[in-house]
Formats: C-alpha cells, structure tokens, sequence
C-alpha cells in the first residue's frame, strides 16, 4: 500500500503506429493475466460507479466525473485489446470505431444506426477514436450499451474474428459478464454533453488510487464479520491485479521502445549504407560529367576546325557561283537582245509581205472591174451586130420591093442609113481593137503580177527560214542558260540550307555547352527542401537529382525523362528542365 502514491495512474501504452493494448507475446499465460487483469479493470469501474451513483444521486450530468471517464476508458481498452493492426506501413491505423460501423452495416439495427449517424454529424469530432468515444457516450445515455455490447459479443465467431486475434478479451466468454454488468448501468440517468468535450486527443488514463482505500472499494450488503473480511481480501486482490496489470503495461512499453531502438538503430544503417552509395555513385557521375565537359571541349575545338574550313569553301564557293551568275546573267541578256532582234527583223518582213498582199488584192480588184468592162463591151457588140443585121435585111428587102420606086428622098434615106451602118461597123472594129489590146495589156499584167509576187514570196520565204533557224538556235541556247541558271540557283539554295543546319547545330552545340557549364551538381546534405514546390523533404518525398541541371528536387517535381547528349538512354530531369528540352526537340525537328 505503501506504493500506491506513486502508481495511482493506470495508464496503457499507445504508440502511434500500433493500436493494440500490449505487444503481444507467444505466452498464453501472460495473455490470460492480461485479459483476467482487463476484465477486473472493467468490473471495478462499473461497481464504483453504480455505488457513488447510489449514494450521490442517480442523475449524472458532468462529463468530468472520474469514475464515469473510468468506466469509459475501461471499455474503450476492452474494445482496443486484440485489435488487429494495420498490414501497411502507411495505411489508416484501426480503431474501435471501424468495428461499431461494420457491425451497423451489418447487424440491420435502426436505433444502432441512428446513433452511429449522430456520430458522424457531431462538428467538434473528426478521428474515428473521437467518433467511438462518442458512441460509447450516446448509447450510453440511451441506456442501449449493454444490448449493443451483447450483441456484439454474440457474433464473435461469424463477425468479431474479422477484427480481433483469438486471445482478445471479446473473443472469450469472460466477457459476458461484462455485459452483465452494463445493465445495471440503466438504472442511473445520464444527461452528459457532446459539444464541449474534445474526445479527439482524450488520454487513456485511469485513477485507481482511490480504488486501494477501504471506503471506495465496492461492497455488497453483508452481515456480520466474514463477510467484510471476504469484501478486503477481494480489495486486496483487485490491488494486486492492478500492480500486475501496471508492471505489465510498464514492460510492454520497455520491449516497444526497445524493439523502436532496433528498428532505428537499422534504419540508421540502412541510410548510412544509402548515403555511402550514394556518395559513390555522386562520385562516379562527377567523374562522368568531367568526361562529359572533356568530351564537349574536344567536340567544341572540332567544331570551330570544321566550321572554320566550311567558311573557307562556302567563300570560295560563293565568289564562283557570284561569277557563274554574271556570266549567265550576260548570256542572257545578249540572247535577249538577239531575240529583240530577231523578232524587229521578222515584224518588218511580216510588213512587208503584208504590203505585197494589199498590191496583189488591188491588182486583183483592177482585173476584175477590167474582165467586167470587156464583157460589158462584149454585150454591146453584139448587140450592135445584132442591130446591124436587121437594118441589112430591112435594106435588102426594101430594095427588093421597091427597085422601081425613083424616090430621090428614099435614096438620100439609103444613103443615110449605109453611112450609118458603116459608122457603126467602124466603131466595131475599132472596139475589137481595144478589147484585143486590153486582154494582151491585161495578160502581161498578170504575168508581171506573178512574176513579182513569186519572187517576193521566195525571197520572203528564204528569209523566214533563216530567221526561225537563227530563231530556234537562239531559243536552245536560252533553255541551255536557263537551265544553267536554275541548276546554280538550286545549288545556292542547297548550301543555303546546309549552312542554316551548320547554324542550328552550332546554337544546339553551344546551348549544351552552356546547360553544361551553367549546370551544377548540387550536394543533397545541403537541401533540405525542394528546389520548385518548396515542400520540405521526408521519409515519404524523397531527394531526386535532375540529371539536367543538378538541382535536388521531390518524385512529383522531376517525375519526367528525357533523354540527354550525355546519355541515350532516358534520364530523370525536373519539370522546368522537361519544359525546355521539350520545346527544344520539337523546334529542332520542325526545322528538319
């Protein structure tokens, strides 16, 4: 008893990482103990409190009462012990909470439901502990936590293996009476607020101090002396199950933190063992990038020799083909001056043939009105003949009739009309004259007119074949300098091109030697944070280097690869780096 100042708290180890109630150990007799010493825990808290409840009052409406946060934290252990652990290293840890919910889904209960739902709306709770401490509270002021618990025991064989190892408290019968015991909680009427309690960060601590007094001990109504004796001893044994659950818990806690000490002792070893490669293998890729720079350097002073000697001949090249141009240039405008030439000799020679077609179209018109003049005076004639034929046989046969008529008027008559006759015959004759000369004049013509035109057209047509000779020679020769002409062009257009490429891999060439030059291994033990989203580094975001520019950055900020001068095959870069690279390759193709 002298101990019980200094261990008045009852206080279960948690870590973070692990949610049962000890680590658990092959021995099934330091189960048994834990789980006897548990239940004791839970039927000692239950007792006192229906015992104060009886003597202070059966109406409870303070949170902060002791031996109501007892009762609760007995049960929150109780739910706890054998609770199965989580499988990964960071998954979500299990609670008490996960177990009520399931069984909600499972169990088809509406008032379990209900309190579950009310769980979840409360505002001031958000981890699942806090939602199962709240639970416990409002079922508890419904005066539905024994029910629930037994239903819960119930199904331990279909429902509860799911959740709990085989040595948990809940998977024995040991807990029923616990459920037992609940029961007598309903004669107390709780009223206890939810809103101002932080169930969130609520320590598992227990007072039992008060449980080693003799007056706070929970006795049932005897007579006589045996039976107050009988009352001590199980108040001293609830005592000593108490030192025994406490030097438990004081162990378990000593072989977590040793079982930690080994498992950073190995972590510690593992990133020394990490650090070391590393640093090896940052020396070996220092190494690599002063071959790289040896390399570059070589390939730079290559670079300056080749370009040097590619001026020279592009130079050369250049004044040759300036050359050529003139010459070709000269060709081509004294092949277009013999053109021009040419083509004023060939006008004048298509003006005069259409001078000699205008004369022959008149001589042409002259002859026609001649033909029509002679046979006009054709017609004339012979009509005059005609006429003449008559008068002769009216002469005839009047002088047939009338030889004996001594007419002097008839005579003269007569006579008039044979100097008429005579006249006309004259006039005859002298019109056959004319039309004779007329045909022989119009005949020469006409051989002159042909003589003439065919010499004219033979000299016309000598002249036209000379002038498409010289016409065609001197369209070959223009096609020849034309195509001379285009094939330079083309050539200069070639090396064009060729010295654009020279160009672009001089910038490429001269962009890596700066990337290079500028890029700087940056020591890891120096950075703590990352270079772009400025989030410090952990266990979970781990340095990465960008082999691009040296900068240390996390997996999100250099989750790219690209592939790099210094290797072929696809390396780590930053996103920034990525960016660059990208538009870089992609201009350098379009320009291909």
């Amino acid at each position: 008893m002298s101990d019980a100042s200094h261990l008045g708290d009852f206080s279960p180890y948690f870590s973070d990482e692990d949610h049962e109630l000890s680590i658990t150990s092959p021995d099934e007799n330091i189960r048994s103990i834990e789980r006897k010493n548990l239940l004791s825990l839970c039927k000692l808290s239950i007792k006192s409190l229906i015992d104060v409840s009886l003597r202070i009052g059966r109406h409870l409406v303070n949170p902060e009462f002791p031996p109501l946060l007892d009762v609760l934290i007995s049960l929150e252990l109780l739910l706890r012990h054998g609770l199965k652990g989580k499988r990964m290293l960071l998954g979500r840890r299990k609670e008490p909470w996960d177990v009520i919910e399931a069984f909600g889904k499972i169990a088809c209960d509406e008032e379990l439901n209900q309190s579950i739902r009310s769980c979840r709306s409360l505002p001031n709770v958000r981890t699942n502990a806090g939602r199962g401490r709240a639970w416990l509270r409002i079922v508890l002021i419904k005066k539905q936590l024994s029910s629930n618990f037994l239903k819960i025991i119930n199904c331990r064989d279909t429902f509860l293996s799911e959740f709990y190892e085989n040595y948990a408290a809940l998977m024995h019968e040991d807990s029923s009476i616990i459920a037992g015991l609940l029961v007598g909680l309903n004669v107390i009427d709780f009223n206890i607020p939810m809103k101002d309690i932080n169930l969130d960060t609520q320590p598992l601590v227990i007072n039992l101090s008060m449980y080693f007094k003799d007056e706070n001990v929970v006795q049932y109504e005897v007579s006589g002396d045996a039976d107050r004796e009988k009352s001590e001893y199980d108040a001293i044994l609830d005592q000593k199950c108490y030192l025994e659950e406490l030097n438990r818990n004081l162990k378990s806690t000593i072989a977590t933190l040793t079982k930690k000490l080994d498992v950073s002792n190995q972590l510690v070893a593992q990133i020394s063992n990490n650090l070391t490669a590393a640093l090896a293998k940052c020396q070996h890729e220092k190494d690599e990038n002063e071959k790289l720079l040896n390399k570059i350097s070589e390939l730079k002073h290559e670079y300056q020799q080749a370009s040097t000697k590619h001026d020279v001949n592009l130079a050369t090249e250049r004044k040759s083909a300036n050359e050529i141009k003139v010459r070709l240039e000269e060709a081509y405008a004294s092949a277009q001056k013999a053109i021009e030439n040419e083509k004023e000799l060939r006008q004048l020679a298509e003006k005069k043939s259409h001078d000699m077609l205008v004369v022959k179209e008149e001589s042409e018109l002259s002859l026609k009105v001649a033909r029509q003049n002679l046979l006009e005076k054709d017609d004339t004639i012979n009509a005059l003949r005609q006429q003449l034929g008559d008068v002769k046989q009216l002469l005839i046969e009047w002088q047939s009739k009338e030889l004996n008529s001594s007419n002097k008027s008839d005579l003269d008559l007569l006579e008039t009309v044979q100097k008429r006759c005579n006249e006309k015959d004259s006039i005859i004759r002298d019109l056959q004259l004319t039309k004779e000369l007329n045909k022989t004049e119009i005949e020469k013509f006409q051989k002159l007119c042909e003589n003439k035109e065919n010499e004219t057209l033979r000299s016309n047509q000598q002249k036209l074949n000379e002038d498409n000779l010289k016409m065609s020679e001197l369209e070959h020769k223009y096609n020849e300098l034309q195509k001379k002409y285009q094939e330079r062009e083309l050539a200069m257009i070639e090396m064009g091109e060729h010295l654009s490429q020279a160009h672009i891999k001089a910038s490429d060439y001269k962009e890596v030697s700066k990337t290079f030059s500028e890029s700087v291994w940056v020591n890891d033990k120096s950075i703590s944070d990352c270079q772009q989203c400025k989030k410090a580094f952990s266990v979970s975001r781990r340095k990465h280097h960008c082999r691009h520019c040296g900068g240390v950055f996390c997996g999100s900020c250099s989750d790219n690869s690209m592939p790099l001068p210094s290797s072929a095959k696809p390396v780590r870069v930053c996103d920034n780096c990525y960016t660059f690279l990208l538009t870089r390759y992609n201009a350098s193709t379009r320009r291909e």
